[in-house]
């Protein structure tokens, strides 16, 4: 349930190389930190080691690219929503700031 003070969506997620589509994954976000599970696996990420927030596009769906300085987490960790901009607004509203895509970011540029 969305709150004043956190907000969750399903979607899909892409952990390094593994990709999980919609409904496999989900988010959950409060003013402390995110929460990113997959696979019914929690990870936790401190809102003071996500460095960026940004746009993310792949090829067919779009995305919420997180990086972070876990170093037990992985490293590339992208959110696929059908309503990405649902999504930013409301992490926005809880104290967070989403930058737009890089063209580096593209699935077709490699990525991060």
């Amino acid at each position: 349930m969305d709150t004043e003070d956190n907000f969750a969506q399903i979607g899909g997620v892409r952990l390094d190389t593994v990709n999980l589509t919609w409904p496999f994954a989900k988010i959950i976000v409060d003013r402390q930190g995110i929460i990113l599970k997959a696979f019914n696996k929690p990870y936790y990420l401190e809102k003071k080691k996500i460095t960026a927030l940004r746009e993310y596009k792949g090829i067919i769906s779009k995305g919420l690219l997180i990086e972070h300085t876990y170093t037990v987490a992985p490293h590339h960790m992208v959110f696929w929503s059908f309503n990405l901009q649902r999504l930013k607004e409301k992490i926005e509203r809880l104290g967070y700031a989403v930058g737009p895509l890089k063209k580096s970011d593209a699935w077709w540029q490699g990525g991060p």
